[in-house]
């Protein structure tokens, strides 16, 4: 009887394994966004717990070339909304970059401004992001209820221009 019941816990714990080891890695379906609303699919972002942050593999097509301005926002919304100019605006339903210290500094991923700040996102010539990003103060566990935003230009990391200069969101990820 006690061999029989070691023989099931061995397998319960082989099989809960791999589940315990998913738990660290969430997957971001991405959408490419306009100031009419959500678009189509351009892939997938990875987002996996490691000793050194939130690694985020990203696989997209269709981003223009170049750098490109990454956050995590504060809404779990792609939705395009009316700012207050009354001009349609892509994404602005994902608000703005996570900032739960609340220090209102746009200081980039390795600083301790916002910390939905992420290192820019690279898209090479042939359209692919060769690189991945680490986010060394986020954890899968901060994903949830936020977005992925991609935005049309790069991140100068500091508030002037606005928000680093990123410019328009062009692409939006929903985490659950």
């Amino acid at each position: 009887m006690r061999r029989w019941l070691v023989s099931i816990l061995l397998v319960v714990s082989m099989v809960l394994t791999p589940v315990q080891a998913k738990a660290d890695t969430v997957l971001v379906e991405m959408v490419a966004i306009d100031s009419q609303g959500q678009q189509d699919s351009i892939g997938v972002v990875t987002a996996k717990d490691t000793d050194q942050g939130l690694e985020l593999f990203a696989d997209l097509r269709g981003l223009p070339p170049g750098e490109h301005g990454f956050h995590l926002h504060s809404n779990a919304s792609c939705d395009a909304l009316t700012n207050e100019e009354g001009v349609a605006v892509a994404g602005l339903g994902a608000g703005g970059h996570w900032d739960p210290d609340e220090t209102g500094q746009h200081l980039g991923p390795f600083g301790n401004g916002h910390r939905g700040d992420l290192s820019r996102l690279i898209v090479s010539p042939e359209g692919n992001t060769p690189t991945s990003v680490v986010a060394p103060r986020l954890r899968t566990d901060d994903l949830s209820q936020k977005a992925l935003i991609v935005h049309a230009g790069g991140d100068t990391y500091s508030d002037t221009p606005p928000l680093g200069g990123g410019g328009a969101r062009i692409a939006c990820g929903l985490i659950p």
